[in-house]
């Protein structure tokens, strides 16, 4: 560069950024951002402060709570109402820019100072059974139907006491016939439904082996789905009654109409299948819209349904799948119960929210892709769910949403909006097209927003002769999507 050509007061500017200190550049630049970004309180732990790094004197501070049931929030003071999950956010505007500053609160009970009964009733059982076990005299009474003498035996009564019960047992007539223990074991591992199944510690009681099955605190199927699970799993339908046979029947129909060349063909199908043959009830009350049946046969039913038939066509054409339970912010803006799903195409795991894929009210013929294969931190950014020990998804390859909108512009708060629709306009005036269209993501609905971009377009249309349209809609965790079409 020739210093000479430039003016005094350009090269008194350049010196003044070469001698300022590297780490005050950095400061300058970097966003705002916690002190802490995941807090646990519990509901008696009084107040607490957020603490935020690099913001400036001048800046001014905006604090929402996603749940104010579960935390409440002034002027950057937390308070803990109830147990829960609740996303603070902080609104920073500083130097001219807009910043988002998310803190994840847990609120907890209080430990209790009163004795753990789980934990005494646990010492007594041990104790019980170390007495049974030194006294040889003790005669243990079994039910008679789910003593186990084959591998037969062992695959029935673990159908039949997963269906039944909750917990249950199972017992061997041979202690030493510990192939069959095995057996039962690695037969427990086909369930994908049944992966929180535990094998308790084996006790001997003289010729008798008991092991304790318990099944997991929730149950994401009822007890016709379950067996269905398990008849895929086997490829066994001995122990499948006549209504659960014909909706197990259905299920293997219909996977093998929506199966295709590819894992992702197939995938996709069964996808734009369910989108396009099941709608969203605008209001309902019992158990069948939360089931396999109803989404199969009703064509309707709420995420549970959309759900399970997603997990169970997957299954039915050797996809690995499983079935979400979380919560998520719905078009309200309050957050509710939700189920959706993670599937494993071509050896990586995503995440599928068939449910919001699904306008609603229906629109027949309209199939949207915004959740259709995309990855945990993006749905992490509409649903919550416990991620402890589940598949990551952290691939963006195969999600449609991220190639069909990955040049389009993002803007946060009504002022970028503005700015962003009136340089585009402009842009459209100076080059003198007879039509355009313009589109821009604004991260949230706010009715404040629409309005002044409504003001802007109809002021700008009757000043240079233009006519058209101004909408938006949502597009999943990307936000709230602006089109505006204009013509001469």
């Amino acid at each position: 560069m020739n210093i000479r050509k430039l003016s005094l007061t350009t090269f008194i500017f350049l010196l003044l950024i070469v001698l300022l200190p590297v780490g005050a550049r950095a400061s300058a630049a970097a966003k705002p951002k916690a002190k802490e970004s995941n807090i646990t309180l519990t509901t008696d732990s009084g107040k607490y402060t957020i603490e935020l790094k690099n913001v400036s004197e001048n800046a001014t501070l905006k604090y929402s709570s996603s749940n104010k049931k579960v935390a409440t929030v002034k002027n950057g003071v937390v308070t803990p109402k109830k147990a829960g999950k609740a996303t603070i956010t902080v609104k920073v505007k500083q130097n001219g820019k807009t910043y988002k500053v998310k803190i994840k609160f847990t609120i907890t009970e209080p430990v209790s100072d009163t004795p753990d009964y789980d934990v005494l009733a646990k010492q007594k059982v041990e104790a019980l059974k170390s007495s049974l076990i030194k006294d040889t005299n003790t005669i243990l009474k079994y039910d008679e139907s789910l003593i186990s003498k084959t591998a037969e035996d062992i695959k029935t009564n673990i159908i039949k006491g997963c269906k039944e019960y909750t917990r249950f047992s199972l017992y061997f007539s041979d202690i030493k016939d510990l192939d069959l223990l095995r057996s039962e074991e690695e037969y427990l591992t086909m369930f994908p439904a049944l992966k929180e199944l535990s094998i308790d510690e084996v006790v001997q009681y003289k010729n008798v082996i008991m092991v304790k099955v318990t099944t997991p605190t929730i149950r994401d199927m009822y007890d016709d789905e379950y067996s269905i699970d398990a008849a895929i799993a086997t490829n066994d339908t001995s122990l499948l009654n006549s209504d659960e046979l014909a909706l197990y029947k259905q299920v293997i129909s219909l996977a093998k109409e929506l199966k295709g060349k590819t894992e992702y063909d197939t995938v996709k199908n069964i996808h734009d299948y369910l989108v396009l043959n099941i709608a969203y009830p605008t209001s309902y009350s019992g158990k069948g819209v939360h089931t396999l049946n109803y989404a199969l046969n009703e064509g309707i039913c709420i995420c549970d349904g959309y759900s399970k038939a997603f997990y169970f066509l997957c299954r039915a054409n050797g996809i690995e799948c499983i079935i979400i339970k979380g919560t998520s912010i719905n078009q309200s803006g309050n957050i509710e119960d939700h189920a959706w799903n993670k599937v494993k195409v071509n050896g990586k795991w995503y995440v599928m929210d068939v449910t919001w894929d699904d306008p609603i009210p229906d629109k027949p013929g309209r199939v949207k892709y915004h959740y259709f294969l995309v990855t945990d931190a993006d749905a992490s950014k509409t649903h919550d769910w416990d991620d402890t020990g589940l598949p990551k998804a952290t691939s963006n390859d195969l999600g449609i949403v991220y190639s069909e909108y990955a040049n389009v512009t993002s803007v946060t708060g009504k002022s970028e909006a503005a700015d962003y629709l009136k340089k585009e306009l402009a842009k459209c005036s100076s080059e003198n097209k007879t039509s355009a269209e313009i589109q821009f993501f604004e991260s949230s609905m706010d009715k404040a927003t629409y309005t002044e971009l409504q003001s802007i377009f109809a002021d700008f249309c009757k000043k240079n002769y233009y006519g058209g349209s101004i909408g938006y809609e949502s597009v999943g965790f990307y936000g709230y999507l602006y089109t505006i079409s204009i013509s001469k």
